[in-house]
């Protein structure tokens, strides 16, 4: 009897260094080819640029600076710009993409392309000018004409103005083109 429990325990500890064996080496080169991947693709890069007016060269507040993945042409990152036109885009991760630069009254700046990685990690692109987008609006009037009588729970408005028929005449006219309503 005193063997059985031995017998037991050393299949025990038997299985636990079998499957330790098994196991451990695996978990090992998993996490070494994740690391040296993940590690490739959480490495931060930056984007930046100055957005100025094409005209002028002053820097252009408040453009918005869209970082746009070239492989599927998805938004992936923006930037405002501050009052001097600057942006910066951070957190970028290695690949190819463009940069599409928009305001109000701008016609839209879209960069060529970006390559963004271990060789390139700060790029600067410069200076990307934004030319005016002259839309040439035509004149509008806005008119309004009155009712030529206004029924109120008080009192009826006669709009003598609205009304051709006295025109060249004087208030007596009126007067007397007012007693027809009553």
């Amino acid at each position: 009897m005193n063997q059985r429990p031995n017998y037991h325990s050393f299949i025990k500890i038997f299985f636990y260094f079998f499957m330790a064996a098994i196991c451990l080496p695996a978990g090992l080169f998993a996490q070494g080819a994740g690391q040296q991947s993940s590690a490739a693709s959480r490495a931060s890069y930056t984007i930046s640029g100055v957005i100025t007016e094409g005209g002028s060269g002053e820097g252009v507040p408040y453009a918005s600076a869209a970082l746009i993945r070239k492989e599927d042409g998805q938004s992936i990152a923006g930037a405002v710009a501050d009052l001097d036109g600057k942006f910066i885009i951070s957190g970028v991760r290695a690949g190819a993409y463009t940069v599409q630069v928009s305001l109000l009254g701008y016609e839209t700046y879209n960069s060529g392309e970006i390559l963004v990685g271990p060789d390139n990690p700060e790029v600067n692109l410069g200076v990307l000018a934004l030319q005016e987008d002259a839309v040439k609006l035509d004149e509008v009037v806005v008119q309004g004409q009155r009712n030529l009588i206004e029924e109120r729970v008080d009192r009826t408005i006669f709009n003598a103005e609205n009304d051709k028929t006295t025109v060249g005449g004087d208030a007596t006219d009126v007067l007397r083109r007012v007693r027809c309503y009553r």
